[in-house]
């Protein structure tokens, strides 16, 4: 059984950090864990934090789900006299290839993927899905937004600049050009909508959608990223509040100062007024 367990401590800052583990029980899984952040950051296993999730069972479902949309793209539908194939093909998966590959190596790591079965498994499926998305933003030579506006733009140029967008941003970049991918062909599904019909087409798109849902949700560079984001956003907000106290404080003493100024003028001229009134 394959656990995924979070473990979170006070080093010198808060630190958080979640662990794929092989382990025959829960127990079993969380010691483990525990061990491993307690030597990567020198933390007291007693004061640590451990929240577990079974991964294997969604895993699977993932994976199970994910046949169905890699099914429907091996069809080639007819709209009218034209036929529209969206099958994964030597371009398309040589893009997927490319764009998977840098998600794997500057966003999770190519020792956490190959370190599980599941998630070399993840590999071949999300490579064979990710093709039929590229495919169905090619052949249509048009973006199509949730059925809104159609602009007409040479996809073929769109997809090569998310690839390389992909491997020259930031390395969170690489999750962000995954789920554009995503948005534009579940959107493009549109152009398909009267060939694959009032069943096929939700199947499709509900199946991606469900299957990349369950899979994110295992995927620990996602956890480990966002925990970062939080922390970062958190420590920005205290900086922020401490220099906006900072600045009130200036403020006040300066409106304080005035205010002591002021009242000593006062008092002087209302003393000059008196001598002179003598």
């Amino acid at each position: 059984m394959q656990y995924m367990v979070q473990v979170e401590g006070k080093v010198s800052n808060p630190e958080r950090k979640v662990y794929l583990i092989n382990s025959n029980s829960l127990q079993e899984a969380e010691e483990l864990a525990t061990e491993s952040f307690s030597d990567e950051f020198n933390a007291d296993v007693s004061s640590l934090g451990v929240r577990t999730q079974k991964r294997t069972f969604k895993a699977i479902m993932s994976l199970l789900i994910m046949i169905i949309p890699i099914f429907l793209s091996f069809i080639e539908w007819k709209s009218g006299h034209n036929t529209i194939s969206i099958n994964p093909d030597y371009i398309s998966c040589f893009y997927a290839v490319i764009l998977y590959a840098s998600f794997v190596i500057r966003f999770k790591g190519i020792q956490r993927t190959a370190s599980s079965v599941y998630d070399i498994l993840f590999c071949v499926f999300l490579v064979a899905m990710f093709s039929s998305f590229l495919r169905l933003i090619i052949t249509t030579h048009k973006i199509n937004i949730l059925g809104l506006k159609e602009i007409d733009i040479n996809t073929t140029y769109l997809v090569a600049g998310i690839i390389i967008l992909s491997w020259i941003g930031l390395k969170f970049v690489s999750l962000l050009c995954l789920a554009a991918t995503t948005f534009l062909a579940l959107s493009n599904i549109i152009a398909l909508n009267e060939a694959m019909g009032p069943i096929w087409g939700p199947v499709y798109v509900l199946a991606s959608f469900i299957s990349l849902l369950l899979y994110f949700s295992i995927e620990p560079a996602i956890y480990d990223t966002f925990s970062s984001i939080k922390r970062l956003s958190l420590t920005g907000r205290y900086h922020l509040l401490s220099d906006i106290n900072i600045e009130k404080n200036k403020l006040s003493g300066m409106v304080k100062e005035i205010k002591s100024k002021k009242g000593n003028n006062d008092k002087n001229n209302k003393d000059e007024g008196e001598i002179n009134g003598r």
